[in-house]
Formats: C-alpha cells, structure tokens, sequence
C-alpha cells in the first residue's frame, strides 16, 4: 500500500505468487497421498494372490506342492506348477511376476521380468516351506 491506504500493483502481484504456492504445494501433497494408497492397493493385491494360490482347492496348491515337493513326487509337482502358472498369469496379464520358494532356493513360476520401477512381494509359509510371489510393476 500506499501513503493514502491504496493497493499499488506490487501487492496484488506478491498476494497471486501466494495464492499460486499454496495450490501447488496442496496439489503436490494430495498426489504423493494418492500414490501411497494405489501402492498399498498393489501390495494387497500379491497378498491376496498368495491367499487364493492356497485356497483355490482342499488341500491348497501352496500346501500340495509342498508335499510333492518333500516326497520327491515330480509328476504331481509338475501337475500343480503348471495349475500355479495358469492361475498366476490369468490374474497378473499386465505384470510380471515370480514365485519363489525360498526353502529350496528355486523358482515356482516366472514370468521373466523386463523393465519395472516397483516390487511388490508377499510371503506365505506352508508345510515349512516358505513361498514369495514378487509382482512387478
């Protein structure tokens, strides 16, 4: 202002410079927000897979396979791994993936992962087994 109270071009101009600040910097804290839920939504989602690989039949494929696995039965854990890839790439068609058993040190299923910015995993120990299903985004 002024000597007589009047606004002069200067204050109009350091009061839209303020206004503009404050949009960005909330526009930038609700987008980092939003992000931070599509990625739980994401890690949900490889939990979730993890919880149908085991339910999707009585005794669960998880649980079957590691059965075949510790009575050496190669046919049946063939016939289970192939059920598994089927499963997994029905439900992961834009992701790749890969499922590990960490106990034996040996890949389930892979969908070869090519180029990624994210991973998400989740884990499930069955009949001392212990599973990892890496999707990534």
């Amino acid at each position: 202002m002024n000597n007589k109270g009047q606004l002069i071009l200067y204050d109009l101009l350091l009061a839209l410079i303020i206004i503009i600040l404050v949009v960005m910097a909330s526009t930038i804290i609700l987008e980092e927000n939003s992000q931070d839920i599509m990625d739980i939504d994401r890690q949900q989602d490889a939990s979730n897979m993890m919880e149908l690989l085991e339910n999707t039949r009585q005794p669960g494929l998880l649980y079957s396979l590691s059965t075949a696995q510790n009575t050496n039965n190669t046919i049946e854990k063939e016939r289970i791994v192939s059920e598994i890839e089927m499963i997994l790439s029905d439900n992961n068609r834009n992701y790749d993936y890969r499922l590990i058993d960490i106990t034996t040190d040996k890949i389930i299923a892979d969908k070869e992962p090519k180029n990624y910015k994210k991973v998400y995993s989740s884990h499930k120990t069955v009949n001392k087994h212990t599973y990892v299903l890496k999707i990534y985004q």
